[in-house]
């Protein structure tokens, strides 16, 4: 049973909720209308920072504050901040409870932060959170109480991210000990922030008289306003003295120092306390927050509620947290006192106390505080068995991928090789977050601990974590993979327990990704199925998803775009319905959807856009082979298509980038397939023809019998070899290509099949073969027709051999393929424009031509692309003039897109501009 499946809900929600409550001050409070005036003055602005010293009054001025906004009908949310808040994905998760909590509609945000964000980044949580507060009524303060015990860099980015997009109706203030100067320049060169500083929040005279509310005599005021400066937190130490024993506190003057503050504290106010109390401030100290029973659970008392009532006259150094006046929290200056007396009096006990307080939190619930409390009292083995009993690596599967990284933050990483199931879950962790290599290293050090224990016959619970992280690893990395290791994951699988669905999802998870490495469609997408099965069986909404993307790949390879479809619009669904618009399963399945988009129709500009934000986060964070492969291989199709050189040329930086950090030859193999695309169209002939040898070399022809492995880099080498055999008219394409049909035949890609034939097609018309080559297309558009794959035809160059393919098609009553051809040709208008009698009104170069021409390249440019001179482009470019009647480049692209016609063929050129 889960740790959160076994405690009363409402005793964590409790714990969480007093974060988002400014505290509540139980005693008297001085008013400075002055000071609120001047934070008022914040509303119009984007930054209010308020920065001093501990003891200075922040917080106490802020909840006063805050008061006054909600009287006023503003929506405040309030942060309290603490070391965990690091982490900018735990930090923006608060921020989204504590809008939540100022009845902010916050939305599916919520459900987000509760699984830990972690499918998502900073940058999309800061931006989906600007787009909320925007769409709030009204104006919403955004309050971080004690900022200093949270800054990292990633925080501060994602709060100058915040700032910088920030709706005009919010307004953040930021509450610290030191000024965050990385936050201010900016905002406050703009005049866009205010700052309240220690110089403003010193109490004066009259302000410091109010605090003492017994009389005091006025040279012993006088005494103690000098030498505390207005500090408040020694002035609120002077009014115990004084309520207590108002002779001491003449003789003994209070000086406005740390040092000389705990000095204070312990002779002045703790000794005179009764032992009971003095003892139980020491030890509550230990804790952020506390209640009464957690008090006495980790103190071994019964009368903790008792006592917080007796130290009501102690109002000044201990806050409560919440209205019910249930949790509480001393003033931190004062917690570090009490820690500092503790661990100088009674060191021994502080280690118990901690424990104790663990055992308290796990029963309640919270076991990331569990496990902090285990860590800061050095008991490791019961950290690690916290996040064992928790799930450890499992939790990712179950949305908890947030709640994983909370537990692991607490144990530091020179122990993890003592608690090898811990290093396993942190190797998941690492594969989740793109950090492939740590992976590895910190699976091989969980393999040598498993190893240096004594065998056992059967696997033990760390066999089965190394088994199934470590498959999945050897996918993410890109392993050599055969028939023998597909046998041994079934093998494996069969002899787990029938009982655990989700080891048996994993190990169905990761024999569908070796089949997909093999080439084996059919098996893939069967044993995907089952494992979508398993994990509706375990109730893993993440797994889940992962099994509709193993599905749809296995469909896209055979060409059946419907069905590849339909999984990965299911995988889209379940991941925004589950994981938010913005996580990485979602940009795993639009990311999918975008790459059927380009073989299916080509792309818009805002596929490209959806499909450039998708493969940033997939690079980032989640990613395995056929995901790089498949967006790698499709978005430098269409820029190759385009004739878009940078477009291309991004795409080739990815692919060795993700080459080097991901590791895997065939990625390096893809990426030496895309720069030959590249070096071909940027006419390096040198380096193209390095790059050419060195695939022939490491991919020779019908090296994809002997290793099936290799199918997908030598389908994709072949086709970029042929296409530069035409490129530089060599002649050698064709044996090459013929291969790469035959690969496509065998495991029956059908998808890379259309393209390869469209190829073929090309170096046939170009070795002056066009009976052959009208044949070679006819072929393509048969197979291409059903699922309507027209990306591979969206060329210029291919435009010919279509109209002659169409009349064939006509001809043999072959109407479905007739209609996918008139499909295709109406995709490359403006370029088919017909003359009065219906025929073609350009020649095959002169399209070629005009479709350079549309981009905006320069003749120099067109003769570079299109291998001609520069006296030959131009002789192109008049005769483009003449047929359509212009005398401009910029006429003749503006009478091309005029007749454009995406629903339809162009209509016929009128008479006139036909000469």
């Amino acid at each position: 049973m889960a740790l959160d499946d076994r405690l009363p809900e409402s005793a964590f929600a409790a714990f969480r909720r007093a974060r988002h409550e400014s505290p509540r001050q139980r005693i008297r409070l001085v008013q400075r209308p002055h000071l609120i005036s001047q934070l008022s003055e914040a509303l119009e602005r984007r930054l209010c920072v308020v920065a001093a010293p501990a003891g200075f009054g922040k917080t106490t001025l802020l909840t006063q504050w805050r008061e006054q906004l909600l009287g006023q009908g503003a929506r405040v949310a309030w942060l309290s901040l603490d070391e965990e808040d690091r982490d900018v994905r735990h930090f923006l998760a608060g921020l989204i409870f504590a809008l939540d909590a100022a009845q902010v509609d916050i939305g599916q945000l919520l459900t987000l932060a509760e699984m830990g964000l972690m499918e998502h980044t900073p940058s999309a949580v800061v931006a989906r959170l600007n787009t909320v507060v925007a769409s709030q009524p009204g104006r919403v303060v955004l309050i971080l109480d004690d900022y200093h015990r949270a800054q990292s860099r990633e925080v501060n980015e994602a709060v100058n991210r915040l700032l910088t997009d920030a709706p005009d109706n919010l307004t953040l203030v930021i509450n610290a000990r030191t000024r965050p100067s990385a936050l201010m320049v900016k905002w406050l060169a703009a005049d866009d922030a205010i700052e309240v500083g220690a110089h403003d929040l010193r109490f004066s005279r009259e302000e410091a008289r109010e605090i003492f509310e017994a009389p005091i005599a006025s040279d012993t005021f006088n005494a103690v306003f000098e030498q505390t400066e207005g500090w408040a937190i020694a002035l609120q130490l002077a009014r115990l003295v004084a309520e207590r024993a108002p002779e001491s506190l003449a003789a003994n003057p209070l000086s406005g120092s740390g040092d000389h503050l705990a000095a204070y504290l312990a002779d002045q106010v703790l000794a005179e306390l009764p032992p009971e109390i003095h003892d139980f401030m020491l030890f509550t100290a230990l804790f952020d927050r506390f209640n009464a029973d957690l008090a006495n659970s980790a103190l071994e008392r019964r009368d903790a509620g008792s006592i917080l009532e007796r130290m009501r006259p102690l109002n000044s150094i201990l806050v409560s947290l919440d209205d019910g006046q249930a949790w509480f929290r001393y003033h931190h200056l004062v917690a570090d006192c009490l820690q500092a007396m503790l661990r100088m009096k009674e060191p021994e006990r502080i280690a118990p106390v901690l424990l104790r307080a663990s055992r308290w939190f796990e029963l309640h619930g919270d076991s990331a505080e569990a496990v902090r409390y285990a860590a800061m009292a050095g008991d490791y083995q019961r950290c690690a068995s916290l996040i064992e009993d928790a799930g450890a690596w499992r939790l990712v599967l179950y949305g908890g991928i947030g709640r994983l990284r909370s537990l692991l933050r607490h144990v530091p990483e020179h122990i993890l090789p003592q608690y090898p199931r811990v290093l396993v879950a942190r190797a998941y962790l690492a594969l989740k977050d793109g950090e492939v290599t740590r992976a590895s290293a910190l699976v091989a050090s969980a393999r040598k601990v498993a190893r240096s224990r004594t065998a056992h016959a059967e696997h033990t619970a760390l066999d089965w974590d190394l088994l199934a992280v470590g498959a999945l690893l050897d996918g993410y990395e890109d392993h050599f993979i055969d028939a023998a290791y597909v046998e041994v994951m079934r093998r494996t699988r069969e002899a787990a327990d029938p009982d655990d669905s989700l080891i048996e999802a994993v190990f169905f998870c990761t024999e569908a990704i070796a089949q997909l490495s093999l080439g084996a469609f059919e098996a893939a997408w069967d044993v995907a199925h089952r494992a979508g099965y398993a994990m509706r069986r375990a109730q893993s909404v993440p797994g889940l998803n992962y099994c509709y993307l193993h599905s749809g790949f296995a469909d896209l390879s055979r060409g059946r775009l419907r069905d590849a479809e339909a999984s990965f619009q299911e995988a889209a669904r379940l991941a925004q319905e589950n994981l938010g618009a913005d996580s990485g399963l979602r940009a795993l399945a639009v990311l999918s959807l975008n790459s059927l988009s380009m073989w299916r129709s080509g792309w818009t500009e805002a596929e490209w856009t959806r499909f450039a934000d998708a493969f940033d986060h997939v690079e980032t964070y989640d990613g395995w082979f056929e995901v790089y492969a498949t967006g790698l291989e499709t978005a430098s199709f269409a820029a190759d298509t385009d004739g878009d050189v940078e477009a291309l040329r991004r795409q080739v930086d990815a692919a060795y980038r993700i080459a080097r950090t991901r590791g895997g030859g065939r990625l390096a193999d893809l990426a030496d397939v895309l720069n030959l695309m590249l070096q071909g169209r940027l006419r390096d002939d040198a380096a193209a023809e390095r790059l050419a040898r060195a695939l022939k070399a490491r991919l020779p022809i019908g090296c994809w019998r002997a290793s099936p492995f290799l199918w997908r880099p030598y389908i994709h080498a072949g086709l970029a070899l042929a296409e530069w055999s035409r490129r530089t008219r060599t002649g050698t394409g064709l044996a090459e290509i013929d291969d790469v049909l035959a690969c496509c035949r065998a495991f029956g890609a059908d998808l890379f099949a259309v393209r390869a034939l469209v190829a073929k097609a090309e170096l046939l018309e170009q070795a002056g073969r066009r009976r052959e080559a009208i044949i070679v297309v006819g072929e393509a558009a048969r197979l291409a027709a059903p699922e309507e794959i027209a990306g591979p035809f969206l060329a210029p160059q291919v435009c010919g051999l279509l109209h002659a393919a169409h009349r064939q098609a006509l001809d043999a009553g072959d109407e479905a393929s007739a209609r996918f051809i008139t499909h295709c040709l109406r995709r490359n208008a403006p370029m088919q424009l017909h003359d009065a009698s219906g025929a073609d009104l350009f020649s095959r170069r002169e399209h070629e031509v005009l479709l350079e021409l549309t981009r905006g390249a320069s003749n120099k440019l067109i003769a570079r692309a299109l291998d001609m001179t520069e006296h030959t482009v131009k002789f192109h470019l008049h005769n483009i003039f003449r047929k359509l009647g212009v005398e401009s480049r910029g006429e003749a692209v503006a009478m091309l897109r005029s007749q454009a016609a995406p629903a339809a063929l162009p209509n016929r050129l009128p008479d006139r501009m036909v000469r």
